[in-house]
């Protein structure tokens, strides 16, 4: 079995201590990668500190450009190098086990048809799975994740969605898709992805023996209005582009937008209309089918 050469992909956004500690878990990873990328997505500069010490590439597009295109420039300047045919595509939020890629990219040399393995993914501070594979809800189009008790490692098994956390991803295979949609820009483009990808015969497999410990939403904090902004509009762009049930999505897409309207006065009356505002834009946009970066974010 040939194991493919890799690289390591870090799309930075937030707190720089984060990204120091993931890129620290990334130099203890075996086999070493071929290059250390960071994507700095944010309109601050990379520390040169940050930089120098990693020993990594920073790309420093000098905007917030969501996850979807950031993690794309990312993935695509990876490949680039000579002999590159895999990149490990890891939020700044994760920090990997030194064996994590060697694991995945066993099951990647093992069956060219793997597009992704996936790691399991370890909540930090409680030890419990965050990620251990997953599949789509329909007609409601919810991603609904495996989370457990931590149990002993199984065989590696194929799964209908793959976390965008700490994929490694098989080259050819993302540029055959066009990457990441990044009409997405946050939420919902890793689901987008895993399902295109199987739309073309391409296998998902998730490996429990990999670990990746997460430290959770600290990028964009899940109750924060803009991430309830993007986790509506983008399920409802999800719902429309994927759903296998055109008509009982629909209703549910109708089911969905009631009870977001409700949700959204609801917050008005209660003090927060913040959130409230973010609701009804995100219907609104949806409806009007403006995607990409939410202007108020």
């Amino acid at each position: 079995m040939t194991v493919p050469r890799y690289s390591v992909c870090v799309v930075h956004y937030g707190d720089p201590r984060l990204t120091a500690e993931c890129l620290a878990s990334v130099e203890r990873l075996v086999p070493e990668p071929a290059e250390r990328i960071v994507v700095w997505n944010g309109p601050d500069r990379c520390a040169d500190s940050l930089a120098s010490r990693a020993q990594v590439r920073a790309l420093e597009p000098g905007a917030n450009l969501g996850f979807a295109a950031g993690a794309n420039l990312g993935i695509e300047s990876a490949l680039a190098l000579p002999g590159v045919e895999a990149v490990l595509l890891l939020n700044n939020d994760v920090e990997v086990e030194p064996d994590c890629a060697r694991r995945l990219l066993e099951v990647l040399g093992g069956d060219g048809r793997v597009a992704i393995a996936g790691p399991r993914i370890l909540a930090t501070r409680t030890r419990t799975i965050w990620h251990d594979g997953g599949d789509i809800d329909w007609p409601d189009g919810r991603p609904v994740a495996a989370r457990a008790a931590p149990a002993a490692p199984g065989d590696a098994f194929e799964t209908g969605f793959i976390s965008g956390c700490a994929p490694l991803i098989r080259g050819n295979a993302f540029r055959e898709t066009g990457g990441f949609d990044t009409r997405y820009f946050f939420s919902y483009e890793d689901a987008d992805l895993s399902l295109r990808l199987r739309s073309r015969g391409w296998r998902l497999v998730q490996v429990p023996a990999a670990i990746v410990h997460h430290h959770g939403s600290a990028a964009l904090p899940s109750d924060t209005p803009a991430s309830r902004y993007y986790r509506l509009r983008n399920r409802l762009l999800f719902m429309r582009e994927h759903a296998p049930d055109r008509a009982a999505a629909a209703c549910a897409s109708r089911r969905l937008e009631r009870r977001s309207r409700v949700r959204a006065a609801g917050c008005y009356l209660t003090g927060r209309p913040a959130e409230g505002r973010a609701l009804f834009a995100a219907l609104r946009d949806a409806r009007r089918s403006r995607f990409g970066r939410w202007r108020d974010n």
